[in-house]
């Protein structure tokens, strides 16, 4: 079902904060879920866990990892929701996979949501993740397992770096930090292949490569499309005192620059696609030109040709050449003197 007909039935026939998987994963499969529970000290995790663990509050100083993946299953994207007190329209927004990047600050936790592409396996995926975020914990809904996720999680299992000895507001930096250098290698990939195209346009042109052109441009647009709301959104709450900004200001306004980063590059890759759409046309009317320029050369050179047998081919009763023994050769030879002679011009005056 294509994005539009997804949002007309959302809009249609279901009324503002009831919780419709819009998705493409089949509702029938299987959701994993994984608790990770961590201090400086220790870490454990806990596979799909019971109601109890996830309703009882960790103590004091620990932080908890609610880790789901797949938001096709509405009732247990709804009754993990309703244990942290999130309200029926950020449930719904959750399993509403097009919904923009955005976030809300809420009395008890914090909701961001966010659409974001990424490299895998050679190829451009679309990931939909969603952060519900308390004190002391941290629900992500993951549609797809997207790979942004794991580096941060193996770092909690190995402890490697600084994140398990840090707030609850670094492991969420730390998350959308891991987000945006995702994109990094899509814009990469984009501009890689722009690059290609352009390289092979100067060899020549085809109907094809406009093909590949256009789609490069329209790819390079939906990436901007993911950007900007991201980099609003991790802007503003930079600007806001939440329960992430909270103990990790600095860590905020780094994210703030990695996604102004990728916003300037993404803004340049749409401004070089444009670039080369107008190499190519340009490339397209200089062939067009080549191709007129030896058309008239060649009409030049035969006017006086066929000004030539126009003038003997009258078949007038009285023309002296025509009894001349050597008449026909004679014309023969000035018409090859004119050939030769326009020829030796034009090459001298470097029009051929």
């Amino acid at each position: 079902m294509t994005r539009s007909k997804r949002l007309y039935l959302r809009d249609s026939n279901h009324h503002p904060g009831k919780a419709v998987y819009t998705g493409s994963i089949d509702v029938a499969q299987p959701v994993s879920m994984q608790v990770i529970t961590y201090t400086a000290d220790w870490v454990r995790v806990v596979d799909n866990p019971d109601d109890a663990i996830l309703a009882t509050p960790p103590p004091a100083g620990v932080i908890r990892l609610v880790v789901i993946n797949g938001l096709h299953n509405t009732h247990m994207v709804t009754k993990i929701s309703r244990l942290y007190g999130v309200s029926s329209m950020n449930i719904a927004d959750i399993v509403h996979t097009y919904e923009r990047s955005k976030w809300e600050n809420h009395l008890g936790y914090v909701f961001i949501a966010i659409n974001h592409l990424y490299r895998q396996n050679e190829t451009v995926q679309r990931g939909m993740i969603r952060l519900i975020v308390t004190t002391s914990d941290v629900v992500i809904f993951d549609e797809n397992a997207t790979p942004c996720i794991q580096p941060i999680l193996s770092r909690i299992y190995k402890n490697e770096g600084v994140i398990r000895s840090k707030p609850i507001g670094y492991a969420v930096t730390s998350i959308l930090d891991g987000i945006i250098h995702g994109l990094y290698p899509v814009a990469v990939h984009y501009q890689t292949a722009l690059d290609t195209l352009e390289d092979a346009m100067y060899l020549g042109t085809n109907q094809q490569q406009l093909i590949e052109l256009k789609q490069l441009k329209k790819q390079a647009f939906d990436l901007r499309m993911m950007v900007v709301p991201i980099k609003d959104m991790v802007l503003h709450i930079g600007r806001v005192d939440t329960v992430i900004t909270a103990t990790s200001h600095s860590y905020t306004h780094d994210v703030g620059d990695s996604i102004l980063a990728i916003y300037d590059y993404v803004d340049k890759l749409i401004e070089n696609a444009s670039d080369l759409l107008h190499v190519y046309l340009s490339l397209v009317s200089l062939k067009m030109n080549s191709i007129m320029h030896i058309l008239t050369i060649i009409s030049t050179i035969f006017i006086p040709l066929s000004f030539i047998v126009g003038v003997y081919g009258m078949n007038f009763e009285y023309m002296p050449e025509l009894g001349w023994r050597w008449g026909y050769f004679g014309v023969w030879g000035i018409i090859i003197g004119a050939i030769a002679g326009m020829t030796y011009y034009f090459r001298r005056k470097q029009w051929l």
